[in-house]
């Protein structure tokens, strides 16, 4: 018999700016994180080839413990599926070929513990990130929500605020999170 693992979950992120999005949102659900007692280590693996590549590694030394991905869908699902294919498929996994729109859970024969991926926002659409998805939790008559929308369009506009088109949907949550601070 197999020694249960005194680890905690692992759950590898793209970045900071998604750790601290996933972080938030447990704690907004009452499950706050301590480094010492869990209930899960986010990690930040430096980018989504840095997800990528900790897969096959992270999976086979989970041993017994559950370790979770995080990705964008980065244009195409079906791309990011294949990718995440490449790097799970030598463990034992049972990998449907296309991604489950419910996400994917599974567990290698040799580890015993439970791998799950999701590919953000909803494991679906081609398009998205971890923004995506929070943007669709917020209510859409929140005004806190709406301020934030058209102060980060000003910003740009006006070339104030120098980030990237892609990162709008970023800069709106991350001024909408300053404000309800």
């Amino acid at each position: 018999m197999m020694m249960k693992s005194l680890e905690l979950p692992s759950l590898y992120v793209e970045g900071q700016s998604d750790l601290h999005t996933i972080v938030q949102l447990l704690a907004r659900h009452n499950i706050v994180l301590d480094k010492d007692i869990g209930p899960v280590i986010v990690k930040d693996a430096g980018g989504d080839n840095g997800v990528l590549g900790a897969m096959r590694t992270a999976a086979k030394a989970s041993r017994n413990r559950a370790v979770g991905f995080v990705v964008d869908a980065n244009g195409s699902v079906a791309s990011r599926w294949q990718s995440i294919l490449d790097r799970l498929k030598y463990l034992g996994l049972n990998l449907p070929a296309h991604a489950p729109t419910d996400g994917y859970v599974g567990s290698p024969p040799e580890t015993q513990a439970h791998v799950g991926v999701w590919i953000m926002p909803d494991n679906a659409t081609d398009t998205g990130t971890l923004e995506t998805l929070i943007q669709t939790l917020v209510p859409g008559d929140d005004s806190l929500f709406q301020h934030a929308t058209s102060a980060t369009a000003e910003a740009k506009q006006s070339h104030a605020a120098k980030f990237p088109d892609q990162d709008q949907k970023k800069a709106e949550l991350h001024l909408l999170a300053c404000m309800a601070e």
